[in-house]
């Protein structure tokens, strides 16, 4: 070689050559330029998404009914009333005195409080949906109420079937046709008497009629003269200490639907001078009644949250004078 100089530049120039052509192709290589986020963790294997549960389907309240809305007591040994649909769930009612079964929603008629509407109310298992309906026991009751003997307020009339518009289903004597009495007439303060000539079973026991004890009812209307039980010495004397109260029960037979079955309400008598002297809790209990005992399932629905309310014994104030 002429030249060996230039022969050892020319083959130092082809190895840089080479160099630079390999580093190019090793940046090539490099195709994703984006960092890797250190505090990202990659889970290859997810858990799995829960499913959807679907909303529950309300419940169609047209589905709790019972066969009737007043049921009626009756001379038999058991006397009960079961929702037409058989519902799973929990069974209430309001105000206090229906007898039914929290489970199955059957009522005992003949060992409820009669007289009295009560609303009756259903939820189903597993829900907070809350349907409702209203039944009455039939039966009479008294409306609680101060009387003011003064103002000539001195008669307390029954109400029948918790309607103070519906006439009591008995006949007067005038308006008697046939020689048999018993079959129109209906009868208050029944005592042991063998009224239907099928024996004593059926009877009050000997002693418990409430006119002996001085109060004045008519045993063919059932009103009540307050004025004649004050003066028939009802609270001990004519002229009674302020406060005085006195428990009675009344037995009685409905010319309707109940066949002349015995029925019964507990009744409270108060007395008092004035009206001022009769007290504000007295006062708040009777109004409260008012909303709940003779009224219409507006006013049950807005008070059921007062699950304790109890219709029974009604209260019969009588009060010689407003002050």
């Amino acid at each position: 070689m002429r030249n060996p100089q230039k022969a050892t530049n020319y083959i130092f120039g082809f190895l840089f050559l080479c160099l630079a052509l390999l580093s190019c192709d090793d940046d090539d290589v490099v195709s994703d330029p984006t960092p890797i986020d250190q505090d990202t963790t990659v889970n290859a294997n997810p858990p799995p998404t829960p499913p959807t549960t679907p909303p529950s389907t309300p419940l169609d309240c047209s589905l709790f009914t019972y066969p009737d809305s007043i049921f009626f007591v009756q001379e038999a040994p058991t006397n009960l009333v079961s929702p037409d649909s058989a519902l799973v769930g929990t069974y209430s009612s309001y105000p206090l005195g229906l007898s039914i079964n929290s489970t199955t929603g059957v009522i005992d008629v003949n060992a409820s409080e009669t007289g009295l509407k009560y609303e009756v109310r259903f939820i189903p298992t597993n829900t907070t949906d809350t349907c409702r309906t209203f039944v009455t026991i039939s039966g009479i009751n008294y409306l609680d109420s101060i009387y003011v003997l003064s103002t000539g307020d001195s008669l307390a009339f029954p109400v029948y079937n918790a309607d103070p518009l519906a006439m009591l289903p008995c006949r007067d004597d005038d308006d008697d046709d046939d020689d048999d009495d018993d079959d129109d007439e209906c009868e208050f303060d029944d005592g042991a008497d063998d009224d239907d000539g099928d024996g004593d079973d059926d009877e009050p026991a000997p002693g418990q009629e409430v006119i002996p004890l001085g109060v004045a009812i008519d045993k063919a209307n059932g009103s009540i003269n307050l004025q004649q039980t004050l003066n028939n010495g009802t609270f001990g004397s004519t002229t009674p200490p302020n406060g005085t109260s006195r428990d009675f029960t009344i037995f009685y037979r409905l010319n309707d639907a109940s066949n002349g079955a015995l029925n019964s309400i507990d009744v409270r008598f108060y007395y008092y001078d004035t009206e001022a002297d009769v007290p504000q809790s007295i006062k708040d209990e009777i109004a409260d009644r008012k909303d709940f005992t003779f009224t219409n399932g507006a006013r049950l629905s807005k008070n059921a949250k007062m699950l304790d309310r109890n219709g029974r014994p009604p209260y019969i104030v009588i009060v010689s004078r407003p002050r």
